[in-house]
């Protein structure tokens, strides 16, 4: 059978360090991440290219029979050989370069110390996924050592522009950023970051774009495959986590997609349910911090935090309250021609945090209160917050979105002044303009320019 079109990811490269390690290490991959990002197509595109055979095992379709037998007897060698005969894979495969992957391990985390106990008895390689880990507790979450965590993201925006073939206007984008001269934004660039933002980075949406060559009338169908493939699985995920609590989930979700970049309190008989929706990796949770100048790990306010969408496309796809074509329509061709909407501050901010998460980056904002008693004026006369708050390799980083005509950063000046270990604060608006009198800035920078600034390829 031939292999539908795959588009590289970030992570391609990481499995295949993984692949030399393990010959001698021994270890398992444990791909986590939200549901819909690839993490089986990933694996599966990995077995084609780098191994002689690889095998898939639906974890959540094995029999009862099937799982009782594989922890029962599995372990041991002969009856996981006699398994896998039955499921279609003959012996030698087993002693040669193959990948066995079990999908969805969650579903019987019990099944993760006999793959423990057969992957070090055995020449082949092993490695699990795992969506929602949080859901089935009484079969633990925890794994042994042998298993190495990798996280599974949306695309990143270079991820989408090297599935368009455009990577080459990326690269000498990032070579503009890296001079560190002002400049106007470069217009082809950032219209594909909007559509970038509008469709998102969950791998069905971008190939349906991709398939439909990126004309106008893609977007209702792609809109209505984020709501009905991808959104609501997330649903049927909080039902399935318990049918006593899981309206509670349901709820509590459902509040948070109509607060999102908005600050929430988190009452105590909350904190449990607001925990789960994290894990379950839909929403993204921004924690505010008590101090810039303390290690941020050791400055988090637990009970404060902003909530994001795990990716922008599914964001703007929820903003969307009548679903006929036509609308739908409008509203994703207005934003990607950059029309001024009310909704646009709340999708980029929606931008950036996914972005910063993708990245790998702890996501953190600080709200800094009214004060009548401070040497600094702005922080007397009123509130003032740091809209993003992470660490990159060059030190703390804070920078607002400002997708409207407003360009004050009061906000931003007085954080320069109050946190001595800021080492740089960026103003994301359309243009580059860099603070020549401050080191530190604020600097503007285009919005795509975040990936540049994070790291990106």
């Amino acid at each position: 059978m031939e292999e539908e079109t795959y588009y590289e990811r970030i992570i391609d490269k990481d499995l295949i360090k993984w692949k030399t390690r393990a010959k001698t290490n021994k270890s398992i991959i444990l791909m986590g991440g939200a549901r819909r990002t690839g993490k089986t197509k990933t694996l599966e595109h990995f077995g084609r290219e780098k191994f002689d055979y690889y095998k898939i095992i639906e974890v959540q379709n094995l029999s009862s029979k099937d799982v009782s037998f594989l922890k029962k007897k599995g372990k041991e060698i002969d009856n996981f050989i006699e398994f896998m005969m039955v499921n279609g894979t003959s012996e030698d495969k087993l002693y040669g370069n193959t990948l066995i992957v079990f999908d969805e391990i969650q579903e019987h985390n019990e099944l993760k110390n006999v793959i423990d106990i057969l992957n070090r008895n055995l020449p082949c390689f092993f490695a699990c996924t795992g969506s929602a880990m949080w859901i089935n507790y009484g079969n633990g979450e925890r794994y042994p050592a042998s298993f190495e965590s990798f996280t599974m993201h949306p695309f990143t925006f270079y991820e989408f522009i090297n599935a368009l073939n455009k990577t080459e206007l990326y690269i000498k984008e990032k070579n503009v950023f890296m001079r560190g001269k002002d400049s106007i934004e470069n217009n082809e660039l950032a219209k594909l970051y909007r559509i970038y933002a509008a469709v998102g980075g969950m791998p069905q949406a971008i190939k349906k774009y991709i398939e439909c060559g990126g004309n106008d009338d893609c977007f209702y169908d792609i809109d209505l495959l984020k709501n009905n493939s991808i959104l609501n699985v997330y649903q049927a995920d909080y039902e399935k986590y318990d049918k006593q609590n899981g309206w509670t989930l349901e709820k509590k979700y459902n509040e948070l997609k109509a607060k999102i970049s908005t600050i929430i309190s988190i009452e105590n008989n909350d904190a449990n349910a607001y925990e789960n929706i994290g894990k379950s990796g839909i929403i993204l949770f921004a924690h505010d911090v008590k101090d810039l100048d303390i290690k941020l790990g050791k400055s988090i306010k637990n009970d404060v935090f902003k909530p994001y969408y795990i990716d922008s496309g599914l964001y703007f796809s929820s903003i969307i309250v009548v679903k006929r074509e036509d609308v739908i329509k409008k509203i994703y061709l207005d934003f990607i021609d950059d029309v001024d909407n009310d909704n646009n501050g709340a999708i980029w901010e929606n931008v950036v945090a996914s972005t910063i998460r993708n990245y790998e980056c702890e996501l953190f904002f600080k709200f800094i209160e009214k004060k009548e008693e401070s040497k600094y004026e702005e922080e007397r006369k009123d509130n003032h917050e740091l809209d993003f708050v992470f660490i990159t390799k060059k030190g703390l980083v804070v920078l607002e979105a400002k997708s409207g005509k407003n360009k004050k950063h009061i906000s931003l000046e007085l954080g320069l002044k109050k946190y001595k270990k800021i080492s740089k604060a960026y103003i994301l608006s359309s243009c580059y303009k860099f603070n020549k009198a401050n080191s530190k800035g604020p600097h503007f920078i285009p919005f795509y320019a975040l990936e540049f600034l994070i790291g990106g390829e």
